[in-house]
């Protein structure tokens, strides 16, 4: 690695630029080809090396900071380069924290005191009548690569839903159907659930102009008929708010929770099938006056905090401290009531086929299982350190080997870390297999399948967080797509290319992929 070289590009700079793919150590007697080499792996990656940085008192901390942001370090061995005090300082930082992978044109096993022996290297070949670049040891390299990089998406603004508003008085979810990128299921505090097309989108957000007022946006243009349902209204005209609204894992049904306590039910992808209603209040509260918001000391008011839609007939429902497991092919219903510290209200549930169970948080921070004959565990997964807790996952169907990874997060900024659970052997471990820091107080997860990232609804941006990389974050690019609301939910479509969030200001934002897919 050279340290002689001058170049006008500060500390502060270097420090400044993005976290970079590769960080490419070197010996500045090999830089030449160490340059070939960075020329190639460019045309693919984001690489650093230190050419540009003036050797001084601050230089091993700038190393140490390249080090740690960088996603891989690639070293390039060679027997001049094993003289190299800074090269195995480099080595010996990036093999701590598991990035570290040696190139050389030559044998680096053959040196038997070598430091570099026992680490994972590759050996390139370089024939007569070929570039390096062109052998089946440079696709290995590139291979070995890609998997210490896991794949990082690139999500670019594309529009508002609709062109305005969508849902008045805000957005309480959005998801996309987990077979189909061009449907996506949208709830609100209005009452309504609309199905969209990603067509539905447009560049900017429509403002009308009013003389000494502020701007009004303009309400969205949204679908009807079949495309859309209204929950209804209470005695005094008040629409009855949907809190949550999704997709079955197998996409062939729909689910709304609403404030008016019961789960709604319609089967195929529309609104225009089989229609079930699933009142939770009739079995945990029976003998309840439906038009009224204030049962049971208040424990209901907020009607069927979420619900999820698993296999053979079976729907969960959660509110007030309690779940009701439905079976609606069978037409029974099972309460089973949540731990006292529940204090009597509930957030989040999902259901994992790679376990074969439900998943409930509570405002406590607690995250319990539910199987498929009601059976409670508590605790299941680790107790979150602050009150509340939001489940992420992707879209958990049993055709995907991915579809095992579960994000819990608490809804409290005195705890902003999400923890990352994988199944494995049909069961999520008692502690988290990674953990990563979300810079604000979450409302919305979604893992991002066959990537090691989680978008992340917080704030008035979405942003991505790779577990897989010591928790880089990575930003959406490109102007837009700044919401007027805090965020309250986040969905990635099935394929990953595109993201959507919704927020208190009632828009609903949609993001592509501009990173290419095989």
């Amino acid at each position: 690695m050279s340290t002689s070289g001058k170049s006008d590009v500060t500390i502060e700079e270097s420090l400044a630029a993005e976290r970079p793919d590769i960080f490419l150590s070197y010996s500045r007697v090999d830089k030449e080809i160490a340059h070939a080499i960075a020329e190639q792996l460019s045309k693919r990656y984001v690489v650093w090396s230190d050419k540009g940085i003036v050797s001084g008192s601050d230089w091993r901390s700038v190393l140490d900071t390249k080090i740690k942001r960088a996603r891989c370090v690639l070293l390039y061995w060679s027997p001049l380069a094993e003289r190299s005090w800074w090269v195995a300082y480099e080595a010996m930082r990036a093999n701590q924290l598991e990035k570290l992978l040696i190139v050389s044109f030559h044998d680096v096993a053959a040196k038997s005191e070598s430091w570099a022996k026992d680490i994972q290297s590759i050996r390139l070949s370089k024939p007569l009548l070929k570039k390096f670049w062109q052998t089946a040891d440079w696709q290995q390299l590139l291979r070995d690569l890609d998997h210490k990089l896991p794949r990082l998406p690139k999500y670019e603004f594309v529009g508002w839903l609709g062109g305005g508003v969508a849902h008045a008085g805000g957005v309480t979810s959005v998801e996309f159907n987990p077979f189909d990128d061009d449907a996506i299921l949208s709830t609100g505090k209005d009452g309504r659930a609309l199905l969209w097309s990603r067509g539905a989108a447009r560049g900017e957000l429509e403002q009308v102009k009013q003389e000494n007022a502020d701007d009004v946006i303009a309400p969205a243009q949204c679908p009807s008929g079949p495309f859309e349902h209204f929950a209804g209204a209470d005695q005094a005209g008040r629409p009855w708010g949907i809190n949550r609204g999704g997709f079955s894992y197998a996409g062939d049904a729909i689910f709304l929770a609403t404030e008016a306590g019961a789960t709604n039910l319609f089967h195929g992808k529309r609104f225009d099938g089989e229609t079930r209603t699933l009142s939770h209040l009739s079995v945990v509260y029976p003998g309840h006056d439906v038009s009224q918001r204030m049962v049971g000391q208040n424990q209901f008011s907020g009607g069927v905090a979420d619900a999820a839609v698993g296999p053979d007939g079976l729907v969960l429902s959660i509110s007030g401290g309690k779940a009701v497991l439905w079976n609606w092919r069978e037409g029974t219903s099972k309460e089973i009531q949540l731990p006292s510290y529940a204090a009597g209200r509930s957030v989040d549930c999902c259901y994992s086929p790679a376990v074969q169970s439900f998943f409930v948080t509570d405002r406590k921070g607690r995250t319990h299982r539910i199987d498929r004959k009601g059976e409670l565990k508590q605790d299941a997964l680790r107790q979150r350190r602050a009150p509340g807790a939001v489940l992420g996952f992707n879209q958990l169907h049993a055709e995907r080997p991915r579809g095992s990874d579960l994000c819990v997060a608490s809804t409290s900024p005195a705890d902003r870390m999400i923890d990352v659970y994988q199944a494995k052997d049909s069961a999520y471990p008692d502690k988290p297999n990674f953990q990563v820091r979300a810079d604000y107080p979450v409302r919305g997860l979604a893992v991002l399948p066959d990537t090691d990232v989680v978008a992340v609804a917080s704030g008035y941006r979405p942003f991505l967080v790779s577990w897989g990389n010591s928790g880089q974050r990575v930003e959406m690019s490109g102007d837009g797509g700044d919401h007027f609301g805090q965020l309250t939910s986040i969905a990635c479509s099935a394929s990953g290319a595109y993201l959507i969030a919704g927020s208190e200001d009632g828009c609903i934002s949609l993001w592509r992929d501009a990173v290419p897919r095989d």
